[in-house]
């Protein structure tokens, strides 16, 4: 940006956003938008600043901290940490490559991204206790256009939510459809003018890869990114576009789902092995998270250890095949030890010792399909129980009341155990829970005998199995 007094820069920021929203309006039409690269001689390849980052806050948070995350795809992990001041905060000045990044106040559940790319300095204003509500980015070119892009797409998926809404008990579900469907063409033409606003930014760039330029070829999908670029990895682009690339290509079978995995594990395999393993863990994740373990098995057997397969896997995709494998029938699941709702302590391996057959089973209160289970689980406990069956009741309630009322409104049996921390607890992730009720059924050695995906399959294993 050219050098020139505040109201000068203010007047050329507040005409780019007329020229958007005039744009948009104009354009907001069923049909698909043209779209436009954003990835310039400018923005390509990966870039490190040496950046200082900081910002304020709308009240004091004595003693409490601001996180700064790095992303990989919908991962994050903490890189830095700093004490909030009165209501301020400073990291480090530190080198960063560019890409997403996330601030968390006090924890990752209040979070907003911010974008790294070749600035010195980032300064931004939360103001609003939820930190994604209203941020202004005081200095740094790249996170005042994301900001301002992030507070538009956002009024758009309100509305796309709440047509998504009114479409289930609605006798006008084509005319929905359709205005859905305007709504959609409205975020990508939304995307088409950041990128010719902002062409030379990382936003730019990552706004490209949000939408295939095409969805006629399999062979041509993924044409638009680049997978040499490293920096592919540091947004959610690309596991979003893994999503919209199954559901365009695959008719549900394993065998279609085999055919795009082959198809984008070639596209992906030109050079680079970090994003190579970056694509395979976003799809063997991907499929392990759907219920689709023979996809994740695939991707695994034939494109990470096979025996064509050159490349050492990195710590991350190590790590998923040791989970998987550890959560996969005959192997052993993490352990943990935690206080049940008496008071007594449960140690996972020791208590499967004592009986014949332990089910290990997440669940929560507000959880409807476990209100409909957990009358069948209780048929098969007063059945087995006395045989050596046993139930180990695992709540993603965050509420110690609500848990224990749904204790009892449930009639959960065994022992009932929590973190009250739901789907941030470290023993859901562990066990790579993604909806409840999720089952495992062990044995007296603690291995997966079974996973089951409704209790009637418990019912009729130990009917076959149990002494």
């Amino acid at each position: 940006m050219s050098c020139g007094s505040a109201e000068e820069v203010k007047s050329e920021e507040v005409s780019k956003k007329q020229d958007i929203a005039q744009a948009t309006a104009q354009t907001a039409t069923a049909a698909a938008p043209t779209l436009t690269s954003g990835t310039t001689d400018k923005n390509r390849g990966e870039k490190i600043s040496n950046v200082s980052i900081s910002g304020t806050l709308p009240r004091q948070y004595p003693g409490k901290y601001m996180y700064l995350y790095t992303l990989k795809g919908k991962n994050h992990y903490v890189i830095d940490s700093t004490k909030i001041g009165k209501n301020d905060f400073a990291f480090d000045k530190q080198k960063l490559s560019s890409g997403f990044y996330m601030l968390g106040l006090i924890n990752d559940r209040n979070m907003m991204a911010i974008i790294v790319n070749d600035e010195p300095e980032i300064k931004v204003k939360f103001t609003q206790n939820k930190l994604e509500m209203a941020p202004e980015a005081l200095v740094s070119e790249e996170n005042k256009a994301w900001f301002d892009y992030y507070a538009e797409e956002r009024l758009i998926n309100s509305k796309i939510k709440s047509l998504r809404d009114s479409r289930k008990n609605s006798s006008f579900k084509e005319r929905i459809n359709n205005q859905i469907k305007e709504q959609e063409n409205t975020i990508v033409d939304l995307q088409q003018r950041y990128i010719r606003l902002y062409n030379d930014l990382y936003l730019a760039k990552y706004l490209d890869w949000k939408t295939a330029d095409s969805k006629a070829d399999i062979g041509t999908y993924w044409d638009d990114v680049d997978f040499t670029d490293p920096s592919v990895m540091k947004n959610v682009a690309i596991p979003d576009r893994v999503q919209d690339f199954m559901r365009s290509f695959a008719d549900g079978s394993d065998g279609s789902f085999y055919n795009c995995v082959d198809v984008l594990k070639a596209e992906a395999d030109q050079g680079n092995d970090d994003v190579l393993q970056f694509v395979l863990f976003t799809m063997a994740d991907g499929f392990y998270q759907s219920n689709k373990e023979n996809v994740t098995a695939y991707i695994i057997d034939n494109h990470i250890l096979g025996e064509d397969c050159s490349m050492e896997p990195g710590e991350m995709l190590a790590n998923f095949i040791d989970n998987v494998n550890d959560l996969s029938i005959g192997g052993t699941p993490p352990n943990f030890s935690l206080t049940s709702e008496e008071g007594k302590m449960v140690n996972l391996n020791n208590y499967a010792k004592q009986g014949e057959y332990t089910l290990l089973i997440f669940w929560a209160s507000w959880c409807h399909k476990c209100e409909q289970e957990m009358p069948v689980l209780n048929q098969v406990y007063d059945r087995f129980s006395d045989q050596g069956f046993q139930v180990v009741a695992f709540s993603l309630d965050m509420n110690e009341t609500s848990w224990k009322k749904g204790i009892t409104d449930k009639a959960v049996p065994g022992q009932n155990v929590t973190q009250l921390k739901g789907w941030q607890s470290s023993i859901v992730k562990d066990y790579r829970v993604t909806q409840t009720p999720t089952s495992f059924l062990l044995d007296s050695e603690g291995n997966i005998v079974l996973k089951p995906k409704r209790i009637f399959e418990v019912d009729n294993f130990l009917r076959q199995n149990i002494k």
